[in-house]
């Protein structure tokens, strides 16, 4: 008895010296986060810290991963967390090598909803190091193409290095985003925009069968993706002046209160980036057969406009018009 008492109390002991020993580990490192699904307020996300995986031959441990139901990695997703409080994010971004992608594999990231990074990823390309200033932000948003976009060691911290990722033999270039600045209010003159309707109609109706869909169905116009420091308030702008003037050109919109609600009912961003999976999703949900996509870039003294018509069924582009715009 004399001996299972003190082989219980030694159990004991031994339990409170562990836990207080856990509880002094996790106050070293309360400065350090990882980007796990403890932080996650929309999207689908898993972060793994003890299964291994390849990216470009290099083996690396820990990471984050777009993890939807079943274990599927979903294809064109995103992830948003809430960073409040914490001032860096470092991490490590390549695609997984036990799967096969074609073609290169954007992903983004965004800080309150403001784009600051943004990169075309190949399979077999060595991870590119982000390095992201968050200090005063409120919520980090990843974007992904490719569902076996890898986030490694993908880590919070508050003012301080964090820690060092486990494996790879190789150091990456790091790629310093730093948060966003406020950027001046630019316009599009209407006066281009009525110029660029006027030009995708003329190739509409260098195409009778195209002309004749036109005249039968209806068009989704959907805000256009910015480029570089194209200012987010300009997408609003085109969106509105050159929606007036395709309306003037017999293109045959849907109204845009109706589109921003079907956009929020599937969870998908309203920031023009698009593939055929999202064009059917939207042409069945709106009704309409056709889309007008686009992206706008800031030139400097002017701002470039790509439109394309979209077939919503197949994501297909029909016609496309390209415009040089002056600011306003």
């Amino acid at each position: 008895m004399r001996y299972l008492l003190t082989l219980l109390a030694g159990i004991i002991l031994l339990s409170l010296y562990v836990a207080t020993a856990t509880t002094r580990a996790r106050a070293a490192d309360a400065h350090v986060q990882y980007l796990d699904q403890s932080l996650l307020t929309d999207g689908q996300w898993k972060y793994e810290n003890t299964d291994k995986v390849t990216i470009a031959g290099l083996v690396f441990q820990g990471y984050g991963r777009p993890y939807g139901a079943h274990g599927a990695y979903p294809n064109n997703g995103s992830a948003s967390f809430n960073i409040s409080g914490w001032d860096l994010l470092v991490a490590r971004i390549g695609l997984d090598d036990n799967f096969d992608q074609i073609g290169a594999q954007k992903t983004t990231i965004a800080v309150d909803g403001q784009t600051v990074w943004q990169q075309a990823i190949l399979i077999g390309q060595t991870p590119h190091e982000v390095r992201l200033l968050l200090t005063g932000h409120k919520s980090l948003t990843l974007r992904w193409q490719a569902g076996t976009t890898l986030f490694v060691g993908a880590t919070l911290t508050h003012n301080s290095p964090p820690a060092t990722t486990t494996g790879g033999e190789k150091t990456t270039t790091t790629v310093t985003a730093p948060p966003p600045a406020p950027v001046a209010a630019v316009l599009a003159d209407a006066k281009d925009l009525d110029a660029l309707a006027v030009a995708l109609r003329k190739r509409v109706d260098a195409k009778p069968e195209l002309q004749t869909r036109i005249a039968k169905g209806s068009i989704a116009l959907l805000k256009f993706h910015t480029i570089n420091k194209a200012a987010p308030s300009l997408a609003e702008q085109v969106a509105a002046d050159l929606g007036t003037s395709l309306i003037n050109n017999n293109f045959p919109l849907i109204e845009r209160g109706k589109l921003v609600k079907v956009l929020a009912k599937l969870k998908l961003p309203d920031d023009g980036v698009i593939d055929d999976t999202t064009a059917r999703k939207l042409g069945k949900a709106t009704g309409c057969d056709l889309l007008i996509v686009g992206d706008i870039t800031d030139a400097g003294k002017s701002i470039v406009i790509n439109a394309r018509l979209l077939d919503a069924a197949t994501g297909k582009a029909l016609v496309a018009e390209r415009a040089e715009v002056q600011k306003k």
